[in-house]
């Protein structure tokens, strides 16, 4: 990680999934236990193959990408779709799936993330969250980050594209007027969160965990 040494507050904007948090449980487990509520039994190593090379495919990284809140879960559902072909029911198994990670129980937070975070707050900087996700993820920050202005948090499922759609970065961009100042995104993915956010002018850092964590970064600004 290069030097991002500053002497003013700046914007730091954080993906979500991946970066600031995972789900509690793996996928593919999940995804196996409840294929088995719809009488599907398939082994995780199978699930965990099927599930990759599909959202791969479906989001993917083409630079024009819409979004909306139903276009989302279109695609996840058809990821589902996907992964279990042998199941008639898929809307049942979709829904249960998708009812899952709308809930914060689910989800949890990397083990650095809530202290980073305060520490960034109190050396002047302002936390926006921009993420690939749809209006789900406003709860599950609201339990999991409650500190985090909800004004603050963008899904792409309500900005209206995806990322690495450059819309999305100039969207909240807009958002923020009079707010943002030098954002610098911080995010796992090194297309989407990273060299797109540099082709929209922002600065970009590549969480790369494990590897990598947020105060690896935090050492690397200073207000």
């Amino acid at each position: 990680m290069d030097s991002l040494m500053e002497d003013a507050a700046r914007t730091l904007v954080f993906d979500a999934v991946g970066t600031l948090m995972r789900p509690r449980d793996s996928i593919s487990e999940t995804y196996r236990k409840s294929a088995m509520d719809w009488g599907l039994a398939l082994p995780q190593s199978k699930i965990k193959e099927r599930f990759q090379a599909n959202r791969r495919q479906i989001f993917n990284n083409e630079s024009v990408q819409p979004s909306s809140n139903a276009a989302e879960k279109q695609c996840w559902r058809q990821l589902i779709e996907n992964v279990f072909p042998e199941i008639e029911d898929i809307q049942g198994l979709f829904q249960q799936l998708w009812d899952h990670y709308a809930q914060a129980e689910h989800w949890v937070l990397f083990p650095e993330v809530e202290d980073c975070l305060q520490s960034f707050e109190q050396r002047g900087h302002i936390i926006v969250i921009a993420s690939n996700f749809d209006a789900r993820l406003l709860p599950i920050c609201r339990q999991l980050l409650p500190r985090i202005n909800c004004e603050r948090i963008f899904c792409s499922g309500e900005v209206g594209f995806r990322k690495p759609d450059l819309r999305f970065y100039y969207s909240i961009e807009q958002h923020l007027q009079g707010i943002i100042n030098r954002p610098i995104m911080i995010g796992d993915d090194l297309e989407k969160d990273v060299l797109a956010a540099r082709n929209a002018g922002w600065d970009a850092v590549h969480l790369d965990r494990p590897r990598h964590s947020l105060e690896a970064f935090a050492s690397r600004i200073e207000a």
